[in-house]
């Protein structure tokens, strides 16, 4: 036989274990369900067990999060912080393009993304990332540390471009097949498995890169065999650690305009290639120890 119980109003209810909670000196309980008579499963981001989660915790303090020692935590990751120009303008990317050709640098860090390869058709070269340096490095004092140096990241310039937006405009085609302006990135010759950003400059938008500096050649004169990656090379070379996320890398990089997370990204393996050619040029071969 079925029983009817009466139900007691959420007013009343709370009052009931207000009292009971003071009765064994929890300091009071404050229901954490809706007072306005709306029913709980029409209420977002709602315990409903968090009112017996209050009672039997009232009156004890919370405990703070727990934080690993210094010790156990890893370097945090580098993030480029100098200027970043991302623009699908043709015209902006004409004058910037010709600025950098004015200034004529040593070398440019020479990046690029695309999408997937679905393995028929080779996918063209979607974003070109070029970073140069803009000013003079300004020397930094003798407690200077490393992390301090590389915050000088400021008088770097990485221009980010679309080209399946803007296209290759006269100047960068001209700053692209410059031979006295190095271009240097990780991989840019490619190998035999593994199609390198100048041979897919060449087969997507018919551009003849000239001065290539690929850092994978010119590292073995200091790691004899070593063919990491960017990351691997910025921790040995640079003792930067990258943030490396699958889910950007391999992101779409087509898209328009590029989120926040990859125009970091893209800049930074820019910079960070830039960086690596300028520090391998002035190591002394067979200097660097592991």
């Amino acid at each position: 036989m079925a029983v009817e119980l009466e139900q007691i109003p959420a007013d009343e209810f709370a009052q009931l274990e207000s009292a009971v909670a003071l009765a064994e000196g929890g300091g009071g309980f404050k229901p954490s369900w809706p007072q306005d008579g709306t029913d709980l499963d029409e209420k977002e981001n709602l315990n409903p067990h968090a009112a017996f989660g209050n009672y039997h915790n009232a009156g004890k303090p919370s405990k703070p999060p727990r934080i690993l020692p210094a010790s156990m935590q890893g370097p945090p990751f580098f993030k480029f912080q100098g200027r970043v120009i991302c623009t699908d303008n043709p015209f902006e990317v004409e004058w910037h393009c010709q600025a950098a050709l004015a200034m004529r640098p040593k070398a440019i860090g020479l990046d690029s993304e695309w999408r997937a390869d679905d393995g028929v058709h080779l996918s063209q070269t979607a974003l070109l990332q070029l970073c140069y340096q803009s000013a003079p490095r300004a020397s930094p004092g003798p407690s200077c540390s490393s992390d301090e140096e590389h915050d000088l990241g400021h008088i770097y310039t990485c221009l980010l471009i679309p080209l399946k937006r803007t296209g290759i405009t006269p100047a960068l085609h001209m700053l692209l097949e410059d031979p006295g302006i190095d271009k240097a990135g990780v991989g840019v010759l490619g190998t035999s498995r593994f199609l390198g950003d100048a041979a897919r400059l060449r087969l997507g938008w018919d551009i003849s890169c000239r001065g290539l500096w690929d850092i994978w050649h010119r590292v073995d004169d200091y790691w004899s065999g070593h063919k990491g990656g960017l990351e691997a090379l910025a921790r040995t070379f640079l003792h930067l650690e990258l943030e490396k996320d699958k889910a950007i890398q391999c992101g779409d990089w087509e898209a328009w305009p590029l989120s926040v997370q990859q125009r970091a990204y893209a800049a930074t393996d820019a910079y960070v290639s830039l960086r690596l050619s300028q520090v391998i040029t002035a190591t002394p071969k067979r200097a660097v120890r592991m």
